[in-house]
């Protein structure tokens, strides 16, 4: 009896997880001036603004790892949005857009991390490029 719990406890666990789908990318994104609750933990100052720029990618980085490709780099724009994330694939590359859900803004500015996980299966020998913000 036990031995056929197991059993069907397998196929259970089977057919759910080969129902979910395989993503090619993994996206986050992260407010790096607030904490969760919306309070200031730092601030831009105005060299930060002079030696970055505003909405103009920085810090960018590649990890390459076995299975994977990641991909980091920080924007400094308006306060109060969320990062969201849209890919394009055309010819040979994948095209990041770094974007931010419509918000209200607010008056002044801060840090977001955007973070792409591709897995290079998927990739397909694919460039990655980033374009700046408009």
């Amino acid at each position: 009896m036990k031995f056929r719990k197991t059993i069907i406890f397998g196929i259970i666990l089977f057919s759910i997880l080969s129902c979910q789908k395989e993503t090619k990318y993994k996206f986050s994104g992260e407010d790096l001036c607030n904490d969760e609750k919306g309070m200031p933990t730092k601030f831009i100052t105005e060299d930060d603004i002079n030696k970055f720029g505003i909405r103009k990618i920085f810090d960018k980085k590649e990890i390459k790892k076995n299975d994977s490709i990641i991909i980091t780099f920080k924007i400094i724009d308006d306060c109060c949005q969320e990062p969201t994330d849209s890919v394009k694939i055309e010819n040979n590359e994948m095209i990041i857009f770094p974007k931010f859900k419509d918000s209200p803004v607010c008056d002044c500015y801060c840090d977001y991390l955007f973070e792409y996980k591709f897995h290079k299966k998927y990739l397909n020998n694919k460039s990655i490029k980033i374009k700046e913000l408009r």
